[in-house]
């Protein structure tokens, strides 16, 4: 499986420049908030961790 190595800095830097809360990106994206906590820390490495990453990045159109 790749990793999304990239796409969750880019995620990661997005959320600290804007101060968007991680709860609030969990609960927009129906995932718990242990999840998206999981994922944006890089312990989650599954294909939904994957799928949450990249619809975050289409969504808000970080490049």
């Amino acid at each position: 499986m790749p990793t999304s190595d990239n796409g969750l800095k880019l995620v990661n830097s997005f959320i600290e420049e804007t101060g968007i809360e991680k709860m609030s990106l969990a609960a927009k994206y129906g995932v718990a908030k242990n999840v998206m906590n999981d994922i944006l820390s890089g312990h989650l490495q599954s294909p939904k961790a994957h799928q949450v990453i990249l619809k975050i990045i289409d969504d808000f159109k970080l490049r």
